[in-house]
């Protein structure tokens, strides 16, 4: 190898397979020395050049012409190379065994290579070429030596191309045999492209199309199509959605009410459907979802009405973030066969609503979230949801209770997670379903200061429970036998009056294997009874003076926590 090479070290480098800061090899000569056409074993190369544009492009492109490696490649990277074009060994179907290949940042590129010609290639990304205006006939490669161009291709990637204008066809022909097992497609930050996409794709099953604001073409005929993704690209042309459409996200396209009238042409999909930052949709699709659609997601749609007037009995699966601000109610009744939904900061939403009747049962639902929404300030009354096994409730400042007779309405409820719900007093009358097994209560102090009322002893089946309180209601935790012996994991966080933990509370807690204690910044010792033999996990985070008094073989508490397997301090476990 020459000395050049040999005197900035790339010569391990070489043999690292990533040959860097190649912008200080100025002699053609030293990179040919680098012989790594004779390197049979090396499969994977990285070529580098320091990032910004260069004032000599042909000497890169001398470099790179040098720097040929053997055929036995299988993955290639190029970053930041000057040269305005590449050298013809690039794309050559002699490199028969390369599967990936990536070109970063090469500004001065006016031509892509030919990589059609590569038999095995399947991953290609293409990112940050400014000066290609269009992509055509060169990049797929002589066809008439290549039965198909881009034969084994499955993952094509084209970003930050910010001069693209044209994807050239190579002819009726041969754009047909082009790409016969592509099966994902990606164009992002191609703001310049305006036409056009290729017209069919056999294979393809996702297509993500992000930041195309000009590109004004119909998308490719693909049979077998699963994904769509449109982001900011509101003049593509849609004719008509594929039937095998299983998946569609539209984010910051004026183009969504289009895509919802061309839904009903196709009633069979998708059957997810992921709408965002949308300011155009000022209104619920209603007769417009497809019957399949089991899976609806809303974000950022804050002109969004939500008059229900159609029964959905497709969807199992809502979520409403960011959006509706006309939202004051949602109707369960128009959605019968719900699993799961989730409100999240909707300012407007405050209520449920429910048919008339002595005792309305929503069998379906098992899963509900409502975060975020201050003007909430009650569950319906009548409400029975016998599947229901996650609630969480959090952030609604208004909200002054929880569901009446919890313990009979919803009796297969497992997680209860409530917090940032300072009005709430306590929990209902009867106490928590016997199913619970987890139960978390942070900000909601007045339910804290009634701890002696929780009859949590009286839940069979309860092993985890959290707790976060910043007020002055616990300066001592846990009391005894406020938690039950059948507790498994208890976690402590901010607390931030907290200065004892009772050790006749914790000693109770037989079963407990992980005790988390976080943000307790007052809390100075571990009890003078020690904690339980049963624990395995020790975590405190954030408690100064108590991680003072428990470094390992210094601090005073230290014997009282020896036995346990796992002490973790901070980032550090020290057991």
């Amino acid at each position: 190898m020459g000395s050049r090479l040999e005197s900035w070290g790339t010569f391990q480098i070489f043999e690292e397979h990533c040959p860097k800061k190649l912008e200080n090899v100025m002699n053609a000569k030293d990179a040919y020395e680098a012989k790594l056409k004779d390197k049979k074993y090396l499969v994977e190369l990285d070529l580098e050049w320091g990032y910004g544009k260069t004032d000599d492009t042909k000497c890169e492109r001398n470099v790179l012409e040098k720097l040929v490696p053997h055929t036995n490649l299988k993955k290639f990277q190029i970053h930041n190379y000057g040269g305005t074009r590449f050298p013809d060994w690039l794309g050559d179907e002699s490199f028969c065994n390369i599967v990936s290949v990536s070109l970063y940042n090469c500004k001065n590129c006016c031509v892509l290579p030919p990589l059609g010609q590569l038999p095995s290639l399947k991953h290609l990304s293409i990112e940050g070429f400014d000066e290609v205006v269009a992509v055509g006939p060169e990049f797929y490669g002589n066809s008439s030596l290549v039965t198909q161009p881009f034969q084994s291709l499955e993952i094509l990637k084209f970003s930050w191309m910010s001069a693209w204008e044209e994807w050239s066809s190579i002819g009726v022909e041969d754009e047909c045999r082009a790409f016969p097992r592509l099966q994902e497609l990606h164009l992002e930050s191609c703001q310049s492209l305006i036409r056009s996409l290729p017209k069919k794709l056999p294979s393809l099953r996702k297509l993500v199309i992000e930041y195309c604001e000009q590109l004004a073409s119909p998308l490719p005929k693909a049979p077998a199509i699963r994904e769509l993704e449109l982001f900011k690209c509101d003049i593509v042309v849609l004719h008509e959605l594929p039937c095998t459409l299983h998946s569609l996200k539209i984010k910051g396209c004026q183009v969504v009410v289009q895509l919802f009238l061309e839904m009903v042409k196709v009633q069979e999909s998708p059957r997810r459907l992921d709408i965002s930052d949308c300011s155009s949709l000022t209104s619920f699709p209603g007769s417009c979802l497809p019957t399949a659609l089991s899976f609806l997601s809303i974000k950022n749609c804050e002109k969004l009405e939500f008059p229900v007037q159609h029964y959905h009995t497709s969807l199992k699966h809502l979520l409403i973030v960011d959006s509706c601000d006309s939202l004051r109610y949602f109707p369960l009744d128009f959605f019968p066969n719900l699993n799961s939904l989730t409100i999240v900061r909707n300012k407007s939403f405050r209520f449920f609503t429910l048919s008339e009747g002595p005792c309305k049962v929503i069998a379906s639902i098992n899963y509900l979230k409502i975060r975020g929404c201050p003007k909430f300030i009650s569950f319906p009354r009548g409400l029975s949801a016998a599947n229901l096994t996650d609630l969480w409730v959090e952030e609604c400042e208004n909200l002054t209770s929880l569901p009446e007779g919890m313990r009979i309405i919803l009796p297969s409820l497992r997680e209860l997670r409530i917090s940032g719900c300072p009005k709430v007093e306590s929990f209902p009358e009867g106490g928590l379903p016997s199913c619970l097994s987890s139960l978390y209560i942070g900000g909601c102090n007045k339910v804290i200061a009634h701890r002696q009322e929780w009859h949590l002893q009286s839940l069979p089946l309860l092993t985890s429970f959290g707790i976060f309180d910043e007020s002055e209601n616990l300066k001592s935790f846990p009391e005894e036998e406020l938690l039950p012996s059948t507790l498994t994991y208890l976690s402590m966080f901010g607390l931030s009056c907290l200065k004892i933990l009772d050790g006749r509370g914790l000693l109770h807690l037989t079963s407990l294997t992980t005790l988390a204690v976080s943000g307790c910044t007052e809390l100075q010792a571990i009890p003078e009874e020690g904690l339980p033999l049963s624990l395995v996990d020790l975590i405190i985070r954030r408690c100064p003076l108590l991680r003072e008094q428990c470094q390992r073989e210094k601090g005073e508490d230290w014997p009282k926590i020896a036995h346990i397997s796992c002490i973790q301090m901070d980032d550090n476990c020290t057991a």
